[in-house]
């Protein structure tokens, strides 16, 4: 994003920072869960519960998924702007 620094906003370089940003959250907001299923799996072998039951839950981070998935759509929207920023150029 040094683009941004010099004036430089809707080029391609950036675009694609926003949706490398973008597809690292949306990885992150499924992958939070992870540790705290693979803890209770090694767990769960050692624990005795006698008249109960044992249940592991998996949970996606939800505020992640929706930060990932309104930065995926403002690339979407940072592409067609450096489309028309060159198609602008082009115009005489």
């Amino acid at each position: 994003m040094q683009n941004t620094s010099k004036g430089d906003l809707f080029v391609s370089s950036n675009t694609k920072s926003i949706f490398c940003i973008g597809i690292i959250l949306l990885i992150q907001s499924f992958a939070s869960g992870f540790p705290k299923v693979y803890i209770a799996t090694k767990i769960t072998p050692f624990v005795h519960i006698a008249d109960g039951s044992f249940k592991i839950s998996y949970s996606v981070n939800g505020i992640l998924l929706v930060a990932a998935i309104f930065i995926l759509f403002l690339g979407v929207f940072f592409k067609k702007a450096v489309e028309i920023a060159q198609e602008n150029e082009l115009t005489i």
